[in-house]
C-alpha cells in the first residue's frame, strides 16, 4: 500500500496528490513529498523506479527484512535501515520493526512491514504544525528519526521496571523461575543492543552532516538525537550489567538452598543412622546378648533411642542444620 503523507507545492502543504505527479513535484527544488509503502507490491516497486529512480539494489534491501542498520549513498539519494522497538511484558520479548528511509533532495520514502505509529504519529504533527515547521527534507528526516529514538526509553523503562521484579522475586521468595526470565531478558537486551550501535554510528555519521542533501541548520538536532541514542546504548549495557548481577546474586542463592537442604538431609540421616544402629544390635541373631532377659529391656532400648535422637535432633538445631 502507498500513501501520500506530505506533499508541499506553491509554499502549500497538503497530502491530497496522485502518486503519478510525485516526479512532477520532486522535480521542482521547492518542492517536497514523503511517501509512505506498506509492504509493497511489485506494481508499487514499479512505481518507486520510475517516479524516483531507486537503484535496484536499494529497493531489494529495503525488501528484504532484518537488515543492519545504516546508511547507503548513491548518486541521487541515501538509503538509511533504522528500527522501531515496542516490549511485550508478557513475552518478555522485545520485538523490532524495520523502516526503510530513502532520502532525496526534496522528498522521503518510508517504506515498512506493518503500521508504524511514529510514523503515523510524524505525519499529524506535520499536518497540524505545517505553518511554523520549516518543510525541508532535513527537518523532516529528523523529525522521523527523533521520534524512533525517543520511543527507545519507555521500552527501556518497562525492561527496567521488569528487571526489578525479577530481582524482588529472587530476593523475596525465591521464584524458580527467575533464572530463564533472566536469560530471556538479557538476549532481548542482547538483541536490541545489535541494533543501537549501528544506529549510533549512522546518527553519527547525521550529526557529521555527511549526509549532502541535509541543510547545515540540521546538524544541532541530529547532535541532540545522537546523544539520546547513545543514552539509550548506555542504558542497554546498564541493564544487561545488572541483569548479570542478578543472576549471580540467583545461583549463589540457590547454591546456599541447596546446601540447606544437604545438611537437613545429613541431619535426618544422622539421627535416623544412630537409631538404626541401635535397634540393628538388639537385632542379631545371636543366643546371648546382654540385657536380652530384663523384663523392661525393650522399653529401656527405646527410652533409649529416644533420649539418642531427641540430643542428635536438638544438637543439630542449636548448629541450624534443622
Amino acid at each position: 500500500m502507498m500513501r501520500l503523507l506530505l506533499t508541499k507545492r506553491d509554499g502549500h502543504i497538503n497530502s491530497t496528490c496522485p502518486v503519478e505527479e510525485v516526479s512532477d513535484i520532486i522535480a521542482d527544488p521547492s518542492g517536497l513529498v514523503w511517501l509512505d509503502v506498506i509492504a509493497p507490491s511489485n506494481d508499487e516497486l514499479k512505481v518507486l523506479r520510475e517516479e524516483f529512480g531507486f537503484h535496484e539494489l536499494a529497493l531489494e534491501d529495503a525488501i528484504k527484512r532484518n537488515q543492519r542498520p545504516k546508511i547507503d549513498a548513491y548518486d541521487n539519494f541515501y538509503l538509511l535501515v533504522l528500527y522501531a522497538v515496542r516490549f511485550s511484558e508478557e513475552k518478555c520479548a522485545i520485538d523490532e520493526h524495520e523502516l526503510d528511509i530513502f532520502v532525496g533532495k526534496n522528498y522521503i520514502v518510508t517504506m515498512h512491514e506493518g503500521e508504524l505509529v511514529e510514523v503515523d504519529e510524524v505525519a499529524a504533527r506535520w499536518q497540524r504544525n505545517a505553518a511554523e515547521l520549516d518543510s525541508s527534507v532535513g527537518v523532516l528526516l529528523y523529525s522521523l528519526i527523533d521520534t524512533l529514538i525517543d520511543d527507545y526509553l519507555p521500552v527501556l523503562d518497562s525492561i527496567s521496571d521488569h528487571a526489578e521484579r525479577i530481582e524482588e522475586s529472587i530476593f523475596g521468595h525465591f521464584d524458580p523461575d527467575a533464572q530463564q526470565q533472566i536469560f530471556t531478558l538479557r538476549k532481548e537486551l542482547l538483541n536490541l543492543r545489535r541494533v543501537l550501535v549501528p544506529e549510533r554510528d549512522v546518527l553519527l555519521r547525521l550529526s557529521r552532516q555527511e549526509i549532502k542533501v541535509l541543510d547545515e541548520r540540521t546538524e544541532p538536532y541530529f547532535q541532540d538525537v545522537y546523544d539520546h541514542i547513545v543514552r539509550a546504548t548506555d542504558s542497554v549495557d546498564l541493564y544487561r550489567d545488572l541483569l548479570g548481577s542478578a543472576l549471580d546474586s540467583y545461583l549463589s542463592l540457590s547454591s546456599n538452598n541447596l546446601n540447606e537442604v544437604f545438611r537437613t538431609l545429613t541431619s535426618v540421616s544422622i539421627i535416623l543412622m544412630t537409631l538404626s544402629l541401635i535397634a540393628g544390635i538388639y537385632g542379631m541373631n545371636f543366643e546371648y546378648i546382654p540385657s536380652t532377659n530384663l523384663r523392661y529391656g525393650y522399653h529401656a532400648t527405646i527410652l533409649v533411642m529416644l533420649i539418642v535422637g531427641t540430643s542428635l535432633y536438638v544438637y543439630f538445631h542449636r548448629k541450624r542444620w534443622l
